[in-house]
């Protein structure tokens, strides 16, 4: 008998030991078509690749669940992982992206809703991802908020809109990473302007105190820009610590792709307001090279706020200058009041609109990962910030109106290049060993952005 029959022989009588077998055709079967599932439902996402995954993930569960072999040198023990990847499909429909419809205000009638009574779920989930910026001395040390209702603050006639509400925030903001906020440049002039204000997420209705883990400060003015004779008006900053509890804004890098009538919805702090919602806007005028003009309902506060297209996300721009708010009337007592100004949806002020610094005029945000960390995050699943499609969850980056994503499951990588635009989604899917392949990858997707 041979040493290592005999070996084997004492270890199976004495130490109960097994040795491990080939994997059956059936497994590798089972094995393959769960890797396909994946890799379909990656580069074709609906809801049918979703239901064909996981179809395929309970039958090799059903059949091969714990069971480990060796395929040529290699240990397959796919299990934990599978079960891992069934845990995580979800079938829900994306929520329509259709502008909800509701009450216009300024530019028609009042379009303006609370951030919470939106019934958009897109909306309520951009809205989280604004930021207030809030004077210091607003915020007393336990976090509640020391500021007068809107009707205090304005001298409001009786039954204006929002009226007892706070009126905390000075300016509006949104965040484009995990630690950066832009805003318009005239909210952050100087280093005074960044040490004495905070950032603060989940600023909402009905809202008297802050939690000091909804208090950002500003530790960085990145770039900011205020020229007069542009109208370029627009502030990149950095927080003291990272946000990242939500997404981050995707924007407009080619200022050729914003179109007249193009749908927008702009979120943020009117007359320092809790988050407001307003839609129902669209582009009106494009003839300025740094800005363009919209029929967007918004205020004083509302200065930095992101002015959203409607339909894909992507911030198109930063609302930065507008028409006047409110108008003196003589209320029912013969008391002058304010009321606030109306103007036509279709003709504006006379002429004239809200004006918006673009997105793709935009410079100093920064990239974020570099190529070899994001591949790094992608093998090894170590990134924080997550996307999904159709509830896979994809581990990446968002840069400007693109986003890199990409996962790794059953020792294959997929990298998506990721756009509003539905040409230019890209695919490609490689062995997780090619590193050199996948880095290449990516870099060349870097090339595509603004940057």
């Amino acid at each position: 008998m041979s040493d290592r029959k005999l070996l084997l022989l004492l270890c199976l009588l004495f130490f109960g030991c097994q040795q491990e077998e080939e994997c059956s055709q059936d497994f590798l079967s089972n094995y393959n078509n769960v890797k396909n599932s994946f890799e379909f439902l990656i580069s074709r996402p609906s809801e049918s690749a979703a239901i064909n995954l996981r179809s395929s993930l309970n039958n090799f569960l059903s059949q091969h669940e714990g069971v480990s072999c060796k395929k040529n040198d290699d240990t397959l023990s796919p299990t934990s992982e599978m079960k891992a990847m069934q845990g995580e499909i979800n079938l829900q429909r994306y929520s329509s992206n259709r502008a909800e419809v509701v009450a216009k205000l300024i530019y028609g009638d009042d379009d303006r809703v609370d951030l919470e009574n939106s019934t958009n779920v897109n909306y309520r989930e951009w809205g989280r991802s604004t930021v207030a910026q809030i004077s210091k001395i607003k915020i007393d040390d336990d976090g509640t908020i020391n500021a007068r209702t809107l009707k205090q603050s304005k001298f409001l006639c009786d039954g204006e809109r929002f009226s007892t509400q706070l009126t905390a925030a000075r300016c509006s903001g949104f965040l484009v990473g995990p630690d950066i906020v832009v805003t318009a440049g005239h909210c952050v002039e100087d280093q005074y302007d960044c040490d004495e204000n905070y950032w603060v997420v989940d600023y909402t209705k009905d809202k008297t105190k802050i939690s000091s883990q909804s208090i950002y400060n500003c530790s960085e003015i990145i770039e900011q820009v205020l020229d007069y004779s542009t109208g370029l008006d627009y502030a990149v900053l950095r927080l003291d610590r990272s946000v990242l509890d939500r997404k981050y804004f995707r924007w407009r890098a080619s200022p050729n792709s914003l179109r007249i009538g193009d749908p927008l919805v702009v979120i943020g702090y009117p007359s320092g307001l809790p988050t407001k919602v307003a839609d129902g806007a669209e582009v009106k005028d494009l003839s300025e090279e740094e800005f363009f003009r919209a029929n967007l309902d918004t205020f004083a506060g509302s200065s930095g706020s992101a002015v959203i297209n409607s339909l894909s996300g992507v911030v198109e721009g930063i609302l930065v200058r507008g028409e006047t708010d409110y108008v003196a009337v003589d209320g029912p007592d013969g008391k002058r009041c304010m009321v606030v100004n109306q103007c036509s949806d279709i003709s504006g002020c006379d002429g004239n609109f809200e004006e918006v610094s673009r997105m793709s005029s935009v410079r100093g945000i920064p990239l974020g990962y570099s190529e070899e960390t994001l591949v790094d995050g992608i093998i090894n699943k170590s990134i924080s910030s997550l996307t999904s499609i159709y509830g896979i969850k994809l581990y990446g980056k968002q840069f400007a109106e693109y986003e890199i994503v990409g996962r790794s499951f059953l020792g294959s990588c997929a990298i998506k290049l990721v756009s509003d635009k539905k040409e230019e989604n890209e695919i490609s899917i490689y062995n997780c060993n090619q590193n050199n392949e996948i880095l290449n990858l990516i870099g060349s997707y870097f090339n595509k952005f603004y940057y």
